[in-house]
């Protein structure tokens, strides 16, 4: 996937992760399986290296985002970045990228979303190693260069799009029992944009904290 956006889209793609050794374990495995793929093209191999401000300042610049349900995901939608969310145990429905224009891929299994961390406790989701290179592909391709144009014709690819959802301000505690007891969550913890987190976010930005950087409307 990654030699293609770079031998197809011709684009730079940047590589980051979080600091935990078995997620940089993962990336670095991913980034050597394309290393002889590269044809010249620029990876930015930032795997473990980056902290939230950091993350922000490069999404800032990014042209897509191609990732899993992640906080870098919103980060990226916050920050006005075309998302490719790849769903597998987490709904997409409750947690997919907010606003218009996102494209989210997933696959047809009649289990998901589950919210386990991993098919029968092994740390692996077979919903997420279904979704295919080609249809992942395809659907960055369409967002990257047609907009979102034709990606909405692949199966397991939708389109982000407006809803209600307005809730009164509370606290995580609260929130997170509302939405258990209506059955709106997978499981995931609900963490609140508190101010001290926005300020860690935007440190490495050139936006002001009370900046509008754009309009997310509800989905």
């Amino acid at each position: 996937m990654i030699a293609r956006l770079i031998q197809g889209a011709r684009v730079a793609v940047a590589l980051t992760s979080g600091p935990g050794p078995a997620e940089v374990e993962v990336a670095r495995r991913i980034a050597s399986r394309v290393e002889e793929a590269r044809a010249g093209r620029p990876i930015l191999n930032l795997i473990g290296q980056t902290s939230l401000a950091d993350l922000a300042a490069l999404l800032e610049r990014a042209v897509l985002f191609l990732g899993v349900d992640s906080a870098p995901m919103h980060m990226a939608t916050a920050l006005g970045v075309p998302v490719v969310a790849l769903f597998g145990p987490s709904g997409e429905r409750s947690w997919g990228p907010w606003g218009d224009g996102h494209v989210v891929v997933t696959s047809p299994y009649l289990c998901r979303p589950c919210g386990q961390d991993g098919c029968l406790g092994s740390k692996r989701s077979d919903c997420l190693e279904a979704l295919s290179a080609q249809t992942v592909w395809q659907a960055s391709w369409t967002k990257r260069v047609n907009g979102n144009a034709d990606a909405s014709e692949l199966e397991g690819v939708s389109h982000t799009g407006a809803r209600q959802a307005l809730l009164e301000p509370d606290t995580e505690d609260n929130l997170q029992r509302l939405f258990y007891d209506r059955g709106w969550t997978d499981g995931l913890p609900i963490v609140l944009p508190t101010e001290e987190r926005v300020e860690r976010m935007l440190a490495g930005t050139s936006h002001a904290r009370d900046e509008v950087v754009g309009e997310v409307g509800a989905r």
